[in-house]
Formats: C-alpha cells, structure tokens, sequence
C-alpha cells in the first residue's frame, strides 16, 4: 500500500545468504546484527523481526488500533521456523558456518521433542503460542527441518540438469547415520560411519559430485554401495 517499512525483517535478510544473492560484505552485516544479540534472534531460530521500540510501533497494532486485538508474530518475538529458522540454518551452512547451523538444528529439535510437535510459533524461550496450531504438526516447519537436514548437514542436492552434489557436513560427534533421497525415481541413500563415507544408488547407474574441502571430484555409480574414508 504504498507503505515503507524501515525495520530489520529477519527472513528478508537471510534468503538472499542461503540462495548465495549476497555479497560477503552484506551476508558479514546481516550476521553481525543477528550474532551481536542471539538470544533476541536465535532463542529459538529465527526471531521474525528485530526489537521494535514502543514509541516506534506502528500505531494500527497498538491496542484499540485496527489490528490491536490480533496476534501478529511478525510483529513480536516469535519464530516461524519454515520461514525464518531454516533460511538461517542454510544461510549458515552456505557460509561455512557448519557448526553453528549444527547448533540451530539441535536447538530446534530439543523444542520440538519437548512439545511433541512441530507447532506453528513459539516465542524465544520455545514456547508455543495460543490460537497457533499449538498442538499439530506444521507442514511448512517440517519441510524445512527436511531441507535443513539434507541439503544442509548431510549437504545433498541437485543441480539444475539434474546432477546430484553431495557436500557433506556432518560433524565428528555424528558417529554414523545415514539418509535416503529420491532421485529420477530411484532412492539414494548417504551416509557415513565414524571413518568412512558411502553412498548406495540402489539399482541406479548415475553420477555424484563429491565436494571436499572445496574440490569437486565426480564419482560414477553403477548401482552397487560405495565408500572411501572421511576426512580427519
């Protein structure tokens, strides 16, 4: 409507970083801001929208105002995960901060297990909010806990003629697990053990590009598992 909003939005900021749209200099700006408070944006990742002062509110939000009697988490400390949390965890993963987005994966995980839910919004502490789906599971959430977790820590995914890459990013205190994955109809698995990587296509011929330590190499598959050692 014709309307600026001159306020830090969260999810706005942090997409560009996970599709790689962002410079160093602006993805360095946007993580200052977030990492000099994170108990403000990360409590439970991601906050909606930076603090907004009182005096600075927008007035139809304030009590007796056109929506001040409806609960507006994008207004207030809340996250929505599938918007805002996963676009973090991504963005960190794309950054090489893989230990930090580690973190936020487990973070929210600890949320969800408590509640026994994936609930539409929850407050920094985790708490989820009244009138909020607060007892289902949230589709759009558990998509993006799935993104997350393939493309982001086991680091699969597919490039636009179809070839798969797999950048894993799993961390030593992950022993061993592995993760199945569709792919031109056939179901791939990855995974890893505490000193080997491997990859099984099943009955799939076909190609992956193992990305390590930012060499590609191409594998060629002929349906049969294979490993070869994890780096130290």
């Amino acid at each position: 409507q014709g309307e600026k909003v001159g306020r830090f939005w969260c999810d706005s900021q942090i997409w560009p970083i996970a599709f790689g749209l962002a410079s160093s200099e602006q993805s360095g700006k946007i993580f200052h801001r977030i990492d000099s408070e994170p108990d403000i944006f990360e409590g439970v990742p991601l906050r909606w929208c930076a603090p907004i002062p009182p005096a600075d509110e927008d007035p139809r939000y304030q009590p007796g105002g056109k929506y001040g009697d409806t609960p507006h988490p994008e207004l207030r400390p809340y996250s929505w995960f599938g918007r805002l949390g996963s676009g973090d965890i991504l963005a960190r993963f794309r950054t090489g901060q893989n230990e930090h987005a580690f973190q936020l994966i487990l973070r929210y995980a600890e949320v969800v297990s408590k509640l026994g839910a994936i609930t539409e919004c929850l407050d920094m502490q985790g708490r989820a909010q009244e009138g909020t789906g607060g007892a289902s599971n949230y589709l759009e959430h558990a998509g993006g806990l799935l993104w997350c977790v393939g493309k982001g820590l086991f680091g699969v995914d597919d490039t636009q003629d179809g070839t798969l890459t797999w950048n894993p990013r799993l961390p030593f205190s992950i022993h061993q697990a592995s993760m199945p994955y569709w792919h031109m109809g056939h179901c791939w698995k990855f995974g890893c053990t505490e000193d080997s990587y491997w990859i099984d296509s099943g009955s799939a011929p076909g190609e992956v590009q193992l990305i390590e330590n930012g060499e590609v190499k191409k594998i060629q598959l002929d349906g049969k598992r294979i490993q070869f050692p994890r780096p130290a």
